[in-house]
């Protein structure tokens, strides 16, 4: 009996100690060590580090729009279901990543899907008709505040349904 009681109290300390507050940071999205998986953009590592945000901008012939406000959940957990999943980490081999085989034809893919879902949720959910979606990073310091011009990194074609990069065309197409 006093060895079955010992590991139900076990059982607790652990669940409490554990499981307790990862269930916490995973629902309420807090990213601080140690509980997160990694850090993440925008997260300042140390006072040098060179802090950037991702930004989408829609536009179509009559006006551009900052999509911030048009994620259809909060920013942090949309720009980091973006990075981690769609985008993916600029290493060859992530600890966080499970596309050990990946390659362009697979990346493109991946932007097109995700790019396509996005501007039909634009669509029929914010009533947003855009001709264009284009992504950006932009370098800002702890408090967000922009400190350099937003660089393009892609645009997708909402029209053409594909994810166009930056270093495939020349800068008047941005």
């Amino acid at each position: 009996m006093r060895k079955r009681l010992w590991k139900s109290k076990y059982a607790i300390l652990i669940w409490t100690v554990v499981l307790v507050p990862n269930i916490f940071a995973i629902y309420f999205g807090v990213a601080s060590f140690p509980y997160t998986c990694a850090p993440m953009f925008a997260h300042q590592v140390n006072d040098d580090s060179t802090l950037c945000v991702l930004k989408f901008e829609g536009s179509n012939a009559c006006r551009t729009v900052d999509l911030e406000d048009n994620y259809g959940r909060s920013e942090v957990f949309f720009v980091r279901y973006f990075f981690s999943k769609v985008y993916g980490s600029s290493d060859a081999v992530s600890p966080f990543d499970t596309r050990l085989s990946d390659d362009s034809k697979y990346f493109q893919q991946r932007m097109d899907d995700f790019f396509e879902d996005y501007a039909a949720y634009l669509a029929t959910e914010e009533q947003l008709t855009l001709d264009k979606i284009t992504l950006k990073v932009k370098q800002v310091d702890v408090f967000r505040h922009d400190l350099a011009p937003c660089d393009v990194l892609g645009y997708y074609d909402v029209n053409l349904k594909k994810y166009v990069s930056a270093y495939e065309v020349s800068e008047n197409k941005f």
